[in-house]
């Protein structure tokens, strides 16, 4: 009778004996159990081993997610995920009526300890004094996500982005870098020279003061973006360069600018212009902003500097940068701006 070992094991057509035991045990075999499985057979119970393992970790970490999603929830409605919400000091908390219109500087002490640096909802939640609060930004969220997007810090120390609605004075992006010190907001600091943002205030005085049209004609030796003593002479050679007065504040010539603020306008009404167009004084503000300065001197050379503004020394706010801006495109009103559009609390009122 034919034999044939397979893993130590003897087959015959009706015995199955182990070569280390010579007792015979009489086994009902049939083709199944007496034939190695083809490829394709092993290949399926290799697939289905391989099933049965991935069915039990997905069970597992199912398991697991459900037990952590759990504990999160109870952690919410225990209260636990109050502690990320901003809470004030309930003695800073002040009085005011409840649906009725707050002024800005109930609105600067309540929000405090509030950051509005580079947000990126339209809204906000605190807690003041055991009381939630929800506050809607007048922020245009889409314009500030895309700002945001595209900030350059690499190089940067410190950056402040302002846009303004010139119609209203709502702020529609306010987006900031401080290098070294996040927790600062440079859109409200009066660390930036004013430059020749300051043309703005000459050239409004120079118009209302003296009268002169976006065509009068000036003329300026030298180079444009130089200031010389010499450049402030009323002196006219072949070399005398003409430029109308629209096409100087365009191109930003600082001669045509100096000779205005020393020959024309002088220290009063150079300071009288600034302060209407905001300068020395706080802006009406939700927050509390740092003014923009300016100080001048008796000295003719000095009020040309400050009015083409070629000094480092006449300081202000990117906020107040979008407020004359505004003023121009608003047909010479300069807007309060506002940030705030509604401040309610859990009963929406």
């Amino acid at each position: 009778m034919g034999k044939k070992t397979i893993y130590g094991w003897t087959l015959t057509k009706d015995i199955v004996t182990h070569q280390n035991n010579t007792m015979p045990q009489r086994l009902k075999t049939d083709k199944t159990t007496s034939e190695r499985p083809n490829w394709r057979e092993y290949q399926a119970g290799l697939k289905w081993s391989a099933a049965k393992k991935r069915l039990f970790k997905s069970i597992l970490k199912c398991s697991v997610l459900a037990f952590l999603l759990f504990i999160v929830a109870y952690r919410i409605t225990s209260g636990v995920g109050e502690k990320s919400i901003p809470r004030l000091a309930a003695d800073s908390f002040p009085s005011f009526n409840l649906g009725r219109s707050i002024d800005k500087k109930t609105v600067q002490t309540l929000l405090n300890h509030a950051s509005f640096i580079n947000l990126k909802n339209k809204s906000f939640d605190f807690v003041s004094n055991e009381h939630r609060f929800r506050v809607e930004t007048s922020l245009n969220i889409e314009l500030q996500n895309y700002l945001l997007s595209k900030l350059n810090t690499s190089t940067a120390r410190y950056i402040g982005i302002v846009a303004m609605d010139p119609a209203t004075g709502k702020i529609l992006s306010m987006v900031s870098f401080d290098k070294t010190d996040p927790s600062d907001n440079p859109c409200l600091d009066n660390r930036f020279p004013a430059a020749s943002i300051f043309k703005i205030i000459t050239a409004s005085a120079a118009i209302e003061k003296y009268g002169f049209s976006s065509d009068h004609v000036f003329t300026y030796n030298g180079m444009k973006h130089t200031l010389y003593k010499s450049q402030l002479k009323d002196r006219k050679t072949r070399y005398t360069n003409r430029i109308t007065f629209k096409d100087a504040f365009a191109q930003s010539v600082n001669p045509v600018f100096g000779k205005i603020g020393a020959l024309y306008l002088g220290k009063d009404t150079l300071e009288e212009y600034a302060k209407a167009f905001g300068f020395n004084k706080n802006i009406d503000f939700e927050i509390i902003v740092d003014p923009s300065c300016v100080a001048l001197s008796n000295e003719p050379y000095q009020w040309a500097e400050i009015a083409s503004g070629f000094n480092n020394k006449t300081k202000m706010s990117p906020l107040h940068g979008a407020m004359l801006a505004s003023a121009i495109i608003n047909q010479g009103q300069l807007l309060e701006p506002t940030i705030i559009d509604q401040i309610v609390n859990e009963k929406g009122r």
